[in-house]
């Protein structure tokens, strides 16, 4: 294999991290796209006995599916056996797209905001034009493979973008006005910004990417909270209203209201449960007086959403940036109110 083609090393030890089932479902397509995926052998005999020699490779890999073969000794037939030559950087973009949709918290995304003039707005994401423009802009810089697939349960186009050492991946939405992406580091940082507001430009509207407080290894977190129209959970106390769980106006008389405690505490439980947000950080500064406050856990909110439906903290008190309902993982509160989204 060209060792420019090569997949680097950490391919290898994440498609071990690949279900059984993921690993028969990469060599089934590897198979089915045998110019740029060939398994060893195959460039050895006639064109004959190498289509035959696939055929036998996609029955063997399928036969696996009904028996009970173990993940290791799916990854040891592709590793040790039919790609023993070694792996190729398109099959390690199918193993990271693979790690991807079965292993959600194994990549921290960012979210940012697409604007055209500083104001919001709905563009279109074209992949040819998007990997056209990288590639050309990257070209005299260092050598850039980019690979695009769509998620398998998420309304998401992933980008995998690899250069020699470092791997980013992007994930944009059919009609984006966020972008969700991985960290971007330096030297390319500034690079793949201007490549993916380029990509989503067009003649006299010109894109930019204005980065937001919110950060979460949950990829389905951000399409909830960024892309999904919002629900009644955004609204608070008022949830009950949107949802019609009550038949009065909040504006009718008090003879008109009946109160029940039972809708009381699912407005509580609806507040706090609109993303699995693991981690969420804020500087809080009041009077001149810094306050760092850090909540981490499987579910920052919904842990939250508890205590309010047990009592044991009064949701009626909690501002919104501490209950969820501004969609935020950090930022800077001063003086009670959101100023900056970035930590300092």
């Amino acid at each position: 294999m060209d060792d420019a083609n090569a997949a680097p090393a950490s391919a290898t030890i994440i498609l071990k991290r690949i279900s059984r089932d993921g690993l028969i479902s990469l060599a089934l397509g590897w198979l089915e796209n045998v110019p740029l995926c060939r398994p060893h052998n195959v460039d050895a005999t006639t064109p004959e006995e190498a289509a035959q020699h696939v055929l036998d490779l996609r029955d063997k890999y399928a036969r696996y599916e009904g028996t009970n073969a173990s993940r290791r000794d799916v990854w040891e037939q592709i590793v040790y056996v039919d790609w023993k030559n070694g792996l190729n950087v398109r099959q390690a973009a199918d193993i990271d797209f693979q790690h991807v949709f079965e292993k959600p918290g194994w990549l921290r995304w960012s979210a940012s905001k697409v604007t055209i003039s500083g104001h919001e707005r709905i563009v279109n994401f074209h992949a040819p034009v998007f990997m056209k423009k990288l590639r050309r802009m990257m070209s005299t810089l260092a050598e850039c493979y980019v690979h695009i697939t769509q998620h398998d349960s998420l309304p998401l186009m992933l980008v995998r973008i690899q250069f020699t050492q470092k791997t980013y991946f992007v994930a944009f939405p059919t009609s984006p006005v966020y972008v969700f992406h991985t960290a971007f580091t330096v030297p390319y940082t500034k690079l793949l910004r201007e490549c993916i507001e380029l990509s989503l430009s067009s003649p006299g509207y010109n894109a930019t990417l204005e980065h937001t407080s919110l950060t979460t290894k949950s990829l389905e977190s951000l399409v909830e909270l960024r892309i999904k129209p919002r629900n009644s959970t955004a609204l608070g106390g008022w949830s009950v209203y949107a949802n019609d769980e009550v038949d009065v106006s909040p504006l009718a008389s008090v003879e008109a209201v009946v109160y029940d405690r039972t809708q009381e505490r699912e407005s509580k439980r609806t507040r706090f449960d609109s993303s699995v947000l693991e981690r969420v950080e804020f500087k809080v500064i009041e009077k001149e007086i810094s306050v760092r406050i850090l909540f981490e856990g499987t579910s920052v909110f919904e842990g939250l959403g508890r205590l309010a439906e047990l009592d044991k903290i009064d949701e009626t008190r909690m501002p919104g940036w501490v209950s969820g309902e501004l969609g935020v993982s950090h930022g800077v509160i001063i003086d009670g109110h959101q100023r900056r989204s970035e930590m300092t």
